[in-house]
């Protein structure tokens, strides 16, 4: 990710120079700029950076971006600004002159030059060898001759990134493109939105919720005819309070919240919760009354197992009923052919008919 970053920021020094990623050297972020002191050749080396560009991305708003907004996950938004330095050489004391003629005319009046263009004068090269060598492995290059020398920083918590209307003034100059800002602020995205959603109007009822899955118990304003005030929720005698700020409603810590704008309750309940049979209670206040409502919360998945079980019998017991008629009803064929056949074989003996041999 950082790579195609670097390419966005690069493109256009790699076209007008004709760069490559490997001529990129990127520095150590984080430590303070310092200059590297030879104080007997009275050299000074330092590090020159440009300005920080524009962070590459802000968390875009729903009311913005649409089905594209990025704010309610702004932690997974890669953001970064970067900066191109170049490191310089200087006499470190204007006022004493350096013992090569040459390089003292090139740094005369304050002036820098490129710490490459040292290798010029070998002799001064070679003399101040170790000091680039701590040069260079503070700020983490291999080649303190690199021109091409740059810094990534995250952009995790820059205005730049959690404000678009910063990041379009910084990269476009204005925020014409972006509508009008709101009063309080950005709007929050309601992550929340795609829960299924319970409406409590009846002093009390009965709710069954699938463990894991999340829910939201709202009050129905018509009740107190639209005057709602405010209204407290608890479970199991636990108060439930309002979170200051929502990133992810399924990856909240807290399995019960109260939303910080609506204030209905979120629920997203394990099944071992479930098992226990929570109460809500629900201290509503209109403009003119207050009154609590009870919302008893059990299993969906417990009752679609007792509902199967229940079946179950009742298939079991109509299979056994089945049999039990079919037996029934061949043991009274059986009986019927036994009685037939003895009267038959008393009518052939009335009549002197002669009974077959096996016939008794």
């Amino acid at each position: 990710m950082k790579l195609l970053i670097i390419l966005w920021f690069f493109v256009e020094e790699i076209i007008a120079e004709d760069l490559k990623f490997a001529d990129l050297t990127a520095a150590k972020t984080g430590m303070n700029d310092i200059s590297f002191i030879d104080t007997a050749q009275n050299l000074e080396i330092f590090m020159m950076w440009n300005e920080w560009s524009c962070c590459s991305a802000c968390c875009c708003p729903k009311y913005v971006c649409g089905i594209y907004a990025t704010e309610s996950s702004c932690d997974k938004v890669p953001s970064y600004k970067f900066r191109t330095g170049l490191p310089l050489l200087k006499k470190h004391k204007n006022d004493s002159p350096l013992a090569n003629s040459d390089l003292n005319e090139k740094l005369k009046d304050g002036a820098n030059m490129k710490l490459s263009e040292l290798k010029n004068y070998n002799n001064d090269w070679l003399k101040i060898k170790k000091t680039i060598a701590n040069f260079t492995e503070y700020y983490g290059i291999k080649n303190p001759t690199d021109e091409n020398i740059f810094q990534l920083e995250d952009c995790a918590k820059n205005e730049q990134k959690l404000d678009c209307w910063k990041w379009s003034e910084c990269a476009f100059g204005n925020t014409d493109w972006l509508p009008d800002k709101k009063d309080k602020g950005v709007i929050e995205v309601d992550v929340c939105e795609n829960s299924t959603i319970f409406v409590l109007r009846d002093s009390y009822s009965i709710i069954r919720l699938v463990p894991e899955k999340i829910y939201r118990i709202q009050i129905d304003v018509s009740i107190g005819e639209g005057n709602l005030n405010g209204v407290n929720f608890s479970v199991n005698g636990e108060v439930i309070k309002p979170i200051q700020n929502i990133q992810h409603c399924e990856g909240q810590n807290k399995r019960m919240f109260q939303h910080p704008q609506s204030g209905d309750l979120i629920l997203r309940l394990t099944s071992e919760q479930l098992s226990n049979n929570p109460i809500v209670l629900a201290n509503v206040s209109f403009r003119n009354v207050e009154m609590v409502l009870q919302c008893d919360l059990v299993s969906a998945i417990d009752k679609e197992l007792s509902n199967q079980a229940s079946i179950d019998v009742w298939i079991s017991a109509g299979i056994c009923g089945f049999l039990g008629l079919a037996s029934l009803g061949l043991l009274q064929f059986i009986i019927y052919k036994v009685r037939d056949s003895h009267l038959e074989m008393a009518s052939l003996r009335a009549f002197g008919a002669s009974i077959p041999s096996g016939r008794s």
